[in-house]
């Protein structure tokens, strides 16, 4: 299983689902997830899918985040594994990022518009703030 916030986008759908329910909101809506003419995920200019409910770790990535490790030997959908990542390469993180301090403050600023919109919790951002201080950028 790769990084993403897993736990943290389930428990933002399930806020959703309860305030829906309770008639105290409607929850936002995302752009679906784009698929190519090839019925695959279309990837932006890093390799990451486009579209769909985002988070801060594709918006602000450090890492490639993949559906599945391709293929196997006979050629068919690999299938058991809920994605894998592959770390971007310096030169990239370098010109996306020319200070680690400019990526703290993307990934921060990119979390609080998440949360504004709707597509995280304010409590699950703290643990986020904390790795991408730690990070090595």
């Amino acid at each position: 299983m790769n990084s993403l916030p897993h736990g943290e986008l389930f428990s933002m759908t399930l806020d959703h689902l309860v305030c829906w329910v309770a008639g105290r909101r409607t929850p936002p809506r995302a752009d679906r997830i784009e698929v190519g003419p090839d019925d695959l995920f279309v990837k932006d200019d890093l390799g990451n899918s486009r579209g769909g409910v985002r988070c801060a770790q594709m918006d602000v990535p450090r890492l490639r985040y993949l559906p599945n490790p391709g293929t196997t030997e006979d050629g068919l959908p690999a299938r058991g594994v809920v994605g894998f990542e592959e770390p971007l390469s310096k030169a990239t993180l370098r010109r996306l990022y020319p200070t680690h301090a400019a990526y703290v403050e993307a990934l921060h600023r990119r979390l609080d518009e998440l949360i504004a919109a709707g597509w995280l919790l304010p409590d699950d951002a703290d643990e986020m703030r904390a790795e991408a201080a730690a990070a090595e950028i």
